[in-house]
């Protein structure tokens, strides 16, 4: 319904009339609502260097107007992120009593987390309105909470809506916080309604993707993503949200080809960055993987980088024999207590692939005396020496774990996927029993290697029966 407003004939014959005069050098005149559309249009697909350029043409035909500068503001918080700018413009407005005013400096309180004060200020404003202007002014304060994140504030100022005249508007709104609030059954309700009214309204199928994803039906993600991309091709969210639906479902490629298109629009997206770079990881292609993770870095601040990265990162560098830059990024990340041992792992594991064995058994007990769960520390180095085709080593070491600790279906799937390798057949199925009894997500992830994506965790263990070992 937001993305609805750009659908209008007299929309797309400015946005064309704009774009031609721009590339003809021209000049070209629009009031200031049809100009800050335009900079909205530009600014909800991130071409955001054409939405400042609109507020710059704004501000140049009209530099008194008052929405002009509100404009500006607007344009340093959300593209510049420059609070401190936008507020000394904000305060030189004669004119205070408009309502995008009152918008604008609620949003800055939000950002600046003053929520009290922010709230406070627009209660004070609501009972300044008519009855009239009120049910959008509920909507429009609400929609600025949900996007700064206090989304039980934005619940509660909902409650002051009219009974009984709910709009598709105001269930867009509920949508979003069930959805935040982790309610994804309650939000698809809305949705599935939302999109029979409106079914070509590309962010909501945005929405309903990333909620089909969350309950885990990854189909339904991938069409809704599809519907989405098929409204709006170009700069579409829905094409980022595909690709990891794909990623999660391991296929790799195609989420590649996605994640590369995305980046195209956006190259300076971190979180598509690394995922492409995981995507990467997974088919083999260290180099690229090596390019990408080096980018999401150069991009970011050191307080940003995710442990996850520099731990791939090093390994990366560790298959290509380049101990020297492995151990650099592992020791970048922040070791405490609690990811000491993860650290002392994936070091022994550097160490080990490079031949270093006796260093890397050191760094290996080191890790399990100082894990907090030894256990999972053990399946974790189990799987470093399964790596390294230390399949006896690893076995030994599980085993001894998972007769020890008899309820731990962790690790009989790990012991199942070593009996597997080294041809243990009563091993590997009675652990594979074990394992596929309690949990399927780790199963999963652990016997990935020797079970087809095509075979669910739940079937793992008939599909074994009649093709492993026969």
């Amino acid at each position: 319904m937001r993305s609805q407003m750009f659908d209008s004939e007299e929309f797309k014959n400015n946005l064309q009339q704009y774009e031609k005069a721009l590339e003809n050098g021209e000049h070209i005149y629009f009031d200031i609502d049809e100009l800050t559309e335009l900079s909205d249009y530009y600014y909800m697909r991130g071409m955001y260097d054409k939405a400042k350029e609109v507020c710059d043409y704004t501000n140049a035909l009209f530099p008194d107007s008052s929405l002009a500068k509100l404009l500006k503001v607007n344009t340093l918080l959300n593209i510049e992120n420059d609070i401190e700018a936008a507020k000394e413009i904000l305060e030189e407005l004669d004119d205070k009593s408009d309502l995008e005013y009152a918008y604008t400096y609620f949003d800055i309180l939000a950002r600046e987390e003053d929520i009290t004060e922010a709230i406070e200020f627009m209660e004070e404003r609501y009972e300044e309105l008519s009855d009239e202007l009120k049910p959008d002014f509920i909507l429009d304060t609400a929609e600025i909470l949900i996007d700064n994140n206090y989304t039980d504030v934005a619940e509660e100022w909902l409650l002051k809506y009219p009974k009984g005249k709910e709009n598709d508007e105001y269930k867009e709104l509920k949508a979003r916080i069930y959805f935040e609030d982790l309610e994804f059954e309650k939000a698809s309700i809305l949705l599935t309604d939302l999109l029979d009214k409106h079914p070509y309204d590309e962010s909501l199928w945005c929405v309903h993707a990333k909620t089909m994803f969350m309950l885990n039906n990854f189909q339904e993600a991938l069409n809704s993503c599809d519907f989405s991309i098929a409204i709006e091709p170009e700069r579409n969210e829905a094409v980022q949200i595909k690709a990891y639906t794909l990623f999660t479902l391991n296929q790799f490629n195609d989420a590649i080809r996605l994640y590369k298109q995305y980046l195209e629009w956006f190259p300076n997206d971190r979180k598509a960055l690394e995922f492409l770079g995981f995507c990467y990881i997974n088919i083999g292609n260290n180099e690229q993987a090596i390019n990408c993770f080096l980018d999401v870095i150069r991009l970011s601040e050191d307080d940003d980088v995710s442990v996850d990265i520099y731990r791939t990162l090093a390994i990366a560098y560790s298959s290509k024999k380049d101990v020297e830059n492995a151990l650099k990024y592992l020791n970048k990340i922040k070791v405490n207590e609690d990811n000491y041992s993860m650290f002392l792992t994936f070091k022994g594991h550097i160490l080990l692939e490079n031949n270093e064995i006796v260093a890397a058994m050191k760094c290996y007990e080191e890790a399990i005396d100082k894990a907090v769960d030894k256990k999972e520390c053990i399946v974790d180095i189990a799987i470093s020496l399964y790596d390294n085709k230390m399949y006896s080593v690893a076995y030994s070491l599980i085993k001894a774990c998972v007769d020890y600790v008899d309820d731990f279906p962790k690790g009989q799937a790990c012991l199942a996927l070593l009996a597997y390798k080294m041809g243990r057949k009563e091993d590997y199925f009675i652990a594979l029993r074990k394992a596929v009894s309690k949990d399927l997500y780790n199963v999963k992830d652990i016997l990935s290697d020797i079970f087809p994506d095509s075979v669910i965790p739940e079937d793992y263990y008939a599909y074994a029966k009649h093709n492993h070992f026969i």
